[in-house]
């Protein structure tokens, strides 16, 4: 079994998500970076598509995130559910700024679950 990984300080540990919601246009994409540490989420962007480019884009808006760039002290992981077929593109938007990236899809759940229940409330309670 895997051992889940500790943070020990802001933004070491960064779940990077996307959440599909059903419109009435169709499906969109909300991505969603959080943090393991404090539970703070940055939102990034709604996109029609879930697609590589949609996904290279939202990992280079979280670096350019004023909130995100002002708590980036000490370089960050962002850690994937998938999408490792990505891994050299998103490496290259990520070394600049500190960060690296892992894919862990149950660490990924892990830190993004609380976030995601979160907003599962709020979007049951404003039907």
């Amino acid at each position: 079994m895997e051992k889940i990984l500790k943070a020990k300080y802001e933004l070491e540990y960064v779940a990077f998500l996307n959440v599909r919601l059903n419109t009435k246009e169709g499906f969109a994409y909300v991505f969603a970076a959080v943090d393991a540490f404090t539970c703070h989420a940055f939102g990034l962007g709604v996109e029609r598509e879930n697609g590589p480019e949609s996904v290279l884009k939202n990992v280079y808006l979280l670096t350019e995130h004023k909130d995100f760039q002002s708590k980036n002290k000490h370089g960050f992981t962002l850690v994937f559910q998938d999408n490792e077929a990505l891994s050299e593109r998103i490496e290259t938007i990520l070394k600049p700024v500190g960060g690296k990236v892992i894919y862990n899809k149950i660490y990924n759940n892990f830190i993004a679950n609380p976030f995601l229940l979160s907003m599962s409330k709020y979007l049951i309670r404003s039907r």
